[in-house]
């Protein structure tokens, strides 16, 4: 099992975030019979509704995943 960084760490805090495309393929692979993703990070990726919904049908699915970060941090 591994982990999966996709934080928007701070020297990428004015770049382009997880948008629904992205969210949509990372669904996708959490869907997988094969994924062994344990661990999976997506602090500040401010997710809009649809891109959560691609992540939460994916996370729904993946027998490996036990733990998952959606934090927000609003430092400024």
């Amino acid at each position: 099992m591994s982990s999966l960084n996709l934080a928007n760490v701070d020297c990428y805090k004015n770049k382009v975030k997880l948008g629904t495309k992205g969210a949509e393929e990372l669904g996708n692979l959490l869907r997988h019979p094969m994924c062994l993703i344990s661990h999976l990070d997506l602090t500040d990726n401010a997710l809009t509704t649809d891109a959560l919904s691609h992540i939460i049908t994916g996370v729904q699915a993946c027998k490996s995943l036990v733990s998952l970060n959606l934090s927000q941090n609003d430092m400024g």
